[in-house]
């Protein structure tokens, strides 16, 4: 018998994406109110985050939202389904 996952809640998700986030920019000190664009995220480093973040929590992630806004408010744009392009 297989041992049931925990769902991660929101901060986890969060948490794990800014790990991610911090993995790819060489920068383990990331916070949700940082600007992916700013701290030298590129749109091939964002695409590869959008696949990861779709295939390990079903979210969509919008490009826009990631290169325009805080980490933190992209990601809730996610979470609530109002991602954009």
């Amino acid at each position: 018998m297989s041992e049931r996952v925990p769902t991660p809640n929101r901060d986890e998700v969060r948490q794990r994406i800014l790990d991610w986030i911090g993995e790819e920019l060489g920068d383990p000190h990331i916070t949700g109110a940082d600007n992916f664009l700013e701290l030298g995220g590129h749109s091939m480093m964002a695409i590869e985050l959008k696949t990861r973040i779709a295939r390990e929590y079903g979210l969509s992630i919008g490009l826009a939202d990631l290169f325009q806004r805080p980490i933190s408010v992209a990601v809730a744009r996610a979470e609530d389904g109002k991602a954009t392009v």
